[in-house]
């Protein structure tokens, strides 16, 4: 079957999916919310999984699910944006066609892809299992970041499709309308109390589905791999490591430091005494002893996928002296080498005003419910951007960032030379 037929097998199911998909049982809809991934997948038989990652990266595809599911989603916006991206199916079929006939190795400035949630060359039609009530997350490790952050989830669409308020349900469980926002976006614990009273008020009554959801609450409760380091954790970063731990996928730009996943504990030790000057010795040991265990992330069986783009700025910058800053850059070299990491570095002579906005980073879920949030972190503080808007504009911003970057190979070379000139 020609990749051209495979597109216009995609045309006529996005159009099919978006046409009916306010018309159909809730099973139905699930059903059809998969066909996006079974028709690449079909189309992705015709690569193996190394060209397919080294060619092809699908961002687009969970904005193409994101519409198709979306509750807010009219018919008429879906038909519209499911014709838009099934003729991306079409030019990406184009591009298969093309890229097979080639000899050559790819250009040296684009990077190895990003896999977003939900990676084709993964999925079958159905053999994705679905977050829905009653048994939410069977088919996964209990991590307690990702249990509280799929509870709240649910919480959240049983809240918004009884009619209630955040405030109504605030008032249930005598809290305020900020805790229920803290709750529905994993960050706080549910009391299983409280979702017993929540569970009551937004009609649940089948007991099934309630011991059920309760069983997951006790799991979602157990302590963090980071609580030990509660007293040199400050409040506003315990929410990123929790993301980070249940990320499938991490994007960053850095204008000052080395990405903590990637510092040396040498390094690590001078950033955070930049970062406080006056702490006492045994602190900044606590809070370097806190970065180094956020990097066991990277020798996970199934570790993140991470692509960081840093500036140029940062490989000069001699962070805790020149013998500090050599081993970091020899050990960034090193790191690059993990097939699971793509690194980066914008020159000064490339980028212009795109990353005037600052370090920032994206996460991404492979769960279906989670969606992506953007990292900026401040001196005291730090921002946490989860309005569909405002991750597709970082998210545009990195694509550019990425595209205007040096390619792996010319990015080691680059390491190499400010390594030998510190």
């Amino acid at each position: 079957m020609s990749s051209y037929l495979l597109a216009l097998l995609g045309i006529a199911g996005g159009l099919f999916a978006a046409a009916i998909g306010d018309m159909v049982s809730e099973e139905v809809r699930d059903r059809l919310d998969h066909l996006p991934y079974g028709i690449l997948r079909l189309g992705a038989l015709r690569l193996d999984a190394k060209e397919r990652a080294a060619i092809y990266a699908d961002e687009w595809l969970p904005e193409l699910t994101y519409i198709l599911q979306g509750d807010e989603a009219r018919p008429v916006t879906r038909l519209y944006h499911g014709t838009r991206f099934a003729f991306g199916i079409l030019i990406a079929a184009r591009r298969i066609a093309r890229d097979l006939h080639r000899t050559a190795p790819l250009e040296e400035n684009q990077p190895r892809s990003f896999p977003a949630a939900g990676r084709a060359d993964q999925l079958e039609l159905d053999d994705r299992p679905q977050l829905v009530m009653p048994g939410p997350i069977e088919w996964m490790k209990p991590e307690p970041i990702v249990l509280r952050m799929l509870l709240g989830t649910q919480l959240r669409r049983l809240r918004e499709a009884a009619g209630i308020t955040a405030e109504q349900a605030g008032y249930a469980i005598r809290a305020s309308r900020s805790k229920i926002s803290r709750i529905e976006t994993g960050r706080a614990d549910v009391k299983t109390r409280d979702a017993h009273d929540l569970l009551t008020l937004y009609g649940v009554t089948d007991e099934d589905v309630r011991s059920r959801f309760l069983s997951l609450v006790g799991q979602s409760s157990r302590p963090d791999w980071w609580s030990k380091y509660g007293d040199v954790l400050p409040d506003w970063l315990e929410p990123y490591l929790g993301f980070e731990s249940a990320a499938a996928a991490i994007r960053s730009f850095d204008t000052q430091y080395v990405p903590g996943l990637f510092q040396t504990e040498d390094y690590a030790r001078a950033v955070t005494r930049l970062g406080d000057r006056n702490a006492p010795a045994e602190e900044i040991e606590r809070r370097v002893g806190l970065r180094l265990a956020r990097q066991e992330l990277l020798a996970r069986a199934q570790p993140p996928r991470i692509w960081a783009v840093m500036d140029e700025a940062v490989l000069h910058r001699a962070v805790g002296g020149g013998p500090v800053m050599r081993a970091q850059l020899h050990h960034l070299m090193e790191v690059a080498t993990m097939p699971w990491v793509t690194l980066q570095v914008m020159p000064f002579a490339r980028g212009g005003q795109v990353g005037a906005s600052g370090s920032f980073t994206v996460l991404r879920f492979e769960e279906h419910d989670l969606l992506d949030v953007v990292y900026i972190e401040q001196l005291t503080s730090a921002l946490y951007l989860e309005q569909r808007s405002d991750v597709e504009h970082y998210l545009g911003v990195m694509e550019e960032l990425s595209g205007e970057a040096l390619g792996t190979d010319a990015t080691m070379r680059f390491i190499l030379q400010a390594a030998h000139t510190i």
